[in-house]
Protein backbone atom coordinates (compact mmCIF):
# COMPACT_ATOMS: atom_id res chain seq x y z
CA UNK A 1 0.00 0.00 0.00
CA UNK A 2 1.11 3.53 -0.75
CA UNK A 3 -0.45 6.21 1.42
CA UNK A 4 0.09 9.94 1.70
CA UNK A 5 -2.00 12.45 3.67
CA UNK A 6 -1.68 16.24 3.70
CA UNK A 7 -3.75 18.08 6.28
CA UNK A 8 -5.88 21.15 5.59
CA UNK A 9 -8.50 23.15 7.49
CA UNK A 10 -10.68 25.03 5.02
CA UNK A 11 -14.20 24.37 3.75
CA UNK A 12 -13.92 26.87 0.90
CA UNK A 13 -10.41 26.74 -0.59
CA UNK A 14 -8.37 23.74 -1.83
CA UNK A 15 -5.06 22.75 -0.31
CA UNK A 16 -2.38 24.48 -2.46
CA UNK A 17 -0.44 22.22 -4.82
CA UNK A 18 2.87 23.03 -3.15
CA UNK A 19 1.54 21.74 0.19
CA UNK A 20 0.54 18.31 -1.17
CA UNK A 21 3.94 16.92 -0.26
CA UNK A 22 3.03 13.55 1.25
CA UNK A 23 0.41 12.74 -1.38
CA UNK A 24 2.76 13.62 -4.22
CA UNK A 25 5.51 11.50 -2.68
CA UNK A 26 3.20 8.50 -2.33
CA UNK A 27 2.00 8.92 -5.93
CA UNK A 28 5.58 9.11 -7.21
CA UNK A 29 6.56 5.91 -5.39
CA UNK A 30 3.43 4.13 -6.63
CA UNK A 31 3.73 5.20 -10.27
CA UNK A 32 7.45 4.37 -10.39
CA UNK A 33 6.56 0.67 -10.01
CA UNK A 34 4.21 0.62 -12.98
CA UNK A 35 5.12 -0.39 -16.51
CA UNK A 36 2.04 1.46 -17.76
CA UNK A 37 -0.95 3.23 -16.28
CA UNK A 38 -3.99 5.30 -17.22
CA UNK A 39 -5.77 8.02 -15.22
CA UNK A 40 -9.24 9.55 -15.45
CA UNK A 41 -10.51 12.62 -13.63
CA UNK A 42 -13.97 12.36 -15.24
CA UNK A 43 -13.45 15.76 -16.86
CA UNK A 44 -15.69 17.53 -19.43
CA UNK A 45 -13.05 17.08 -22.15
CA UNK A 46 -13.22 13.33 -21.50
CA UNK A 47 -16.94 13.43 -22.26
CA UNK A 48 -18.27 13.41 -18.70
CA UNK A 49 -21.19 15.54 -17.49
CA UNK A 50 -21.57 16.50 -13.86
CA UNK A 51 -24.77 16.09 -11.89
CA UNK A 52 -26.26 19.46 -10.81
CA UNK A 53 -25.71 20.24 -7.14
CA UNK A 54 -29.36 21.19 -6.70
CA UNK A 55 -31.73 19.48 -6.83
CA UNK A 56 -30.27 16.00 -6.47
CA UNK A 57 -32.29 13.66 -8.69
CA UNK A 58 -31.74 9.89 -8.38
CA UNK A 59 -31.20 8.42 -11.82
CA UNK A 60 -30.04 11.74 -13.24
CA UNK A 61 -26.98 12.62 -15.30
CA UNK A 62 -23.56 12.02 -13.76
CA UNK A 63 -24.63 9.12 -11.53
CA UNK A 64 -22.72 5.79 -11.48
CA UNK A 65 -20.35 6.82 -14.30
CA UNK A 66 -18.72 4.35 -16.66
CA UNK A 67 -15.13 4.89 -17.82
CA UNK A 68 -12.53 3.56 -20.25
CA UNK A 69 -8.87 3.57 -19.24
CA UNK A 70 -6.35 2.27 -21.74
CA UNK A 71 -8.86 -0.26 -23.04
CA UNK A 72 -10.12 -1.19 -19.57
CA UNK A 73 -13.83 -0.54 -19.16
CA UNK A 74 -15.23 0.08 -15.72
CA UNK A 75 -18.06 1.54 -13.70
CA UNK A 76 -18.28 3.48 -10.44
CA UNK A 77 -21.47 2.61 -8.54
CA UNK A 78 -23.00 4.58 -5.66
CA UNK A 79 -21.22 7.70 -6.82
CA UNK A 80 -21.90 10.95 -8.62
CA UNK A 81 -19.79 13.30 -10.75
CA UNK A 82 -19.68 16.81 -9.28
CA UNK A 83 -18.48 20.08 -10.80
CA UNK A 84 -16.43 22.56 -8.78
CA UNK A 85 -14.86 25.75 -10.11
CA UNK A 86 -11.06 25.77 -9.97
CA UNK A 87 -9.66 27.32 -6.83
CA UNK A 88 -12.82 26.73 -4.78
CA UNK A 89 -14.18 24.01 -2.51
CA UNK A 90 -17.81 23.24 -2.00
CA UNK A 91 -20.40 22.40 -3.13
CA UNK A 92 -21.27 26.12 -3.53
CA UNK A 93 -24.61 25.96 -1.72
CA UNK A 94 -23.07 24.28 1.33
CA UNK A 95 -19.27 24.64 1.53
CA UNK A 96 -17.88 21.43 2.91
CA UNK A 97 -14.26 21.07 1.85
CA UNK A 98 -14.63 18.87 -1.25
CA UNK A 99 -12.96 19.78 -4.55
CA UNK A 100 -11.11 18.20 -7.50
CA UNK A 101 -7.41 17.45 -7.17
CA UNK A 102 -7.24 17.96 -10.94
CA UNK A 103 -9.56 19.87 -13.29
CA UNK A 104 -13.14 20.80 -12.39
CA UNK A 105 -14.83 17.43 -11.74
CA UNK A 106 -14.61 15.02 -8.83
CA UNK A 107 -16.45 11.87 -7.72
CA UNK A 108 -18.70 12.17 -4.70
CA UNK A 109 -19.28 8.90 -2.86
CA UNK A 110 -22.89 8.12 -1.90
CA UNK A 111 -22.55 6.28 1.41
CA UNK A 112 -25.49 5.73 3.77
CA UNK A 113 -26.54 3.21 6.40
CA UNK A 114 -28.16 1.15 3.61
CA UNK A 115 -25.40 1.79 1.01
CA UNK A 116 -22.18 0.76 2.78
CA UNK A 117 -19.69 1.43 0.01
CA UNK A 118 -18.91 2.88 -3.39
CA UNK A 119 -17.93 0.15 -5.88
CA UNK A 120 -15.45 0.39 -8.77
CA UNK A 121 -15.69 -2.55 -11.18
CA UNK A 122 -13.38 -3.45 -14.08
CA UNK A 123 -14.11 -5.67 -17.08
CA UNK A 124 -10.72 -7.38 -16.72
CA UNK A 125 -8.45 -8.03 -13.72
CA UNK A 126 -6.04 -5.28 -12.66
CA UNK A 127 -2.66 -5.30 -10.89
CA UNK A 128 -2.49 -1.72 -9.63
CA UNK A 129 -5.01 0.84 -8.40
CA UNK A 130 -4.65 4.41 -7.20
CA UNK A 131 -7.00 7.19 -6.18
CA UNK A 132 -6.86 10.64 -4.60
CA UNK A 133 -9.26 11.32 -1.73
CA UNK A 134 -10.59 14.70 -0.63
CA UNK A 135 -12.16 15.57 2.73
CA UNK A 136 -11.74 11.98 3.91
CA UNK A 137 -12.05 11.13 7.60
CA UNK A 138 -12.57 14.63 9.01
CA UNK A 139 -15.73 13.64 10.93
CA UNK A 140 -14.35 10.52 12.58
CA UNK A 141 -14.97 8.05 9.77
CA UNK A 142 -12.30 5.43 9.08
CA UNK A 143 -11.89 4.81 5.35
CA UNK A 144 -12.43 1.15 4.42
CA UNK A 145 -10.96 -0.15 1.15
CA UNK A 146 -11.28 -3.73 -0.15
CA UNK A 147 -9.77 -5.01 -3.40
CA UNK A 148 -11.62 -8.12 -4.55
CA UNK A 149 -9.84 -10.81 -6.57
CA UNK A 150 -11.12 -14.10 -7.94
CA UNK A 151 -9.95 -16.12 -4.93
CA UNK A 152 -8.72 -13.58 -2.40
CA UNK A 153 -9.16 -10.04 -1.10
CA UNK A 154 -7.03 -7.26 0.33
CA UNK A 155 -8.48 -5.08 3.10
CA UNK A 156 -7.23 -1.70 4.30
CA UNK A 157 -8.54 0.57 7.06
CA UNK A 158 -7.25 4.15 7.11
CA UNK A 159 -7.95 5.87 10.44
CA UNK A 160 -9.87 9.14 10.62
CA UNK A 161 -7.75 12.30 10.83
CA UNK A 162 -10.15 14.34 13.01
CA UNK A 163 -13.49 13.99 14.79
CA UNK A 164 -15.28 17.31 14.25
CA UNK A 165 -14.07 18.68 10.91
CA UNK A 166 -10.81 20.05 12.32
CA UNK A 167 -9.02 18.90 9.16
CA UNK A 168 -11.74 19.55 6.60
CA UNK A 169 -10.52 19.68 3.01
CA UNK A 170 -7.45 17.49 3.61
CA UNK A 171 -6.30 15.26 0.76
CA UNK A 172 -5.04 11.70 0.57
CA UNK A 173 -3.43 9.47 -2.03
CA UNK A 174 -3.97 5.71 -1.80
CA UNK A 175 -2.20 3.30 -4.12
CA UNK A 176 -1.98 -0.48 -4.26
CA UNK A 177 0.26 -2.73 -6.37
CA UNK A 178 1.07 -6.33 -5.51
CA UNK A 179 2.74 -8.78 -7.88
CA UNK A 180 0.73 -11.97 -8.21
CA UNK A 181 -2.56 -10.53 -6.98
CA UNK A 182 -5.14 -9.33 -9.50
CA UNK A 183 -8.51 -7.81 -8.66
CA UNK A 184 -11.63 -6.93 -10.62
CA UNK A 185 -13.41 -4.61 -8.18
CA UNK A 186 -12.66 -2.14 -5.39
CA UNK A 187 -15.05 -1.35 -2.53
CA UNK A 188 -14.63 1.98 -0.73
CA UNK A 189 -16.66 2.62 2.40
CA UNK A 190 -16.61 4.58 5.63
CA UNK A 191 -17.23 3.65 9.26
CA UNK A 192 -19.32 6.84 9.64
CA UNK A 193 -21.84 7.37 6.80
CA UNK A 194 -22.21 11.02 7.85
CA UNK A 195 -18.52 11.64 7.09
CA UNK A 196 -19.00 12.52 3.41
CA UNK A 197 -15.95 12.32 1.14
CA UNK A 198 -14.86 12.60 -2.49
CA UNK A 199 -12.32 11.12 -4.92
CA UNK A 200 -10.46 12.11 -8.07
CA UNK A 201 -7.77 10.89 -10.49
CA UNK A 202 -8.66 7.19 -10.61
CA UNK A 203 -5.67 5.17 -11.83
CA UNK A 204 -5.20 1.59 -13.04
CA UNK A 205 -1.99 0.03 -14.30
CA UNK A 206 0.35 -2.91 -14.78
CA UNK A 207 3.37 -3.61 -12.59
CA UNK A 208 6.90 -3.65 -13.98
CA UNK A 209 7.90 -7.36 -14.12
CA UNK A 210 10.42 -8.16 -11.41
CA UNK A 211 11.88 -11.21 -9.61
CA UNK A 212 10.03 -12.45 -6.56
CA UNK A 213 6.50 -12.16 -7.92
CA UNK A 214 3.95 -12.61 -5.20
CA UNK A 215 5.61 -10.36 -2.67
CA UNK A 216 3.98 -7.08 -1.81
CA UNK A 217 5.97 -4.37 -3.54
CA UNK A 218 5.69 -1.74 -0.87
CA UNK A 219 3.94 -0.98 2.37
CA UNK A 220 3.40 2.41 3.94
CA UNK A 221 2.01 2.66 7.45
CA UNK A 222 -0.05 5.67 8.40
CA UNK A 223 1.84 5.73 11.68
CA UNK A 224 5.01 6.55 9.78
CA UNK A 225 3.66 9.35 7.65
CA UNK A 226 4.54 12.99 8.19
CA UNK A 227 1.22 14.82 8.41
CA UNK A 228 1.37 18.46 7.38
CA UNK A 229 -1.15 20.93 8.75
CA UNK A 230 -1.97 24.18 7.03
CA UNK A 231 -3.07 26.98 9.33
CA UNK A 232 -5.04 30.07 8.47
Amino acid sequence: MFLGIDLHNSDTTPLPMEERVNCTGAWNEFSALLASYSVTSFEPEEGYTAHPHFPFQPGGVGLDPEFNLGGVTGRVSNAVIRHQAEGTAGPPHDPSGRYPTHGVHYIGAIITDSIPHMTIEFDEPQEAFGIWGIDVGDFGGDLLITLVGADDQRHFEIPAISTNSEFTGSIMFFGFAEAGFEFSSVLIGNSNPEDIFAFDELTVGRIIPAPGAGATLALASIAGLRLRRRSG
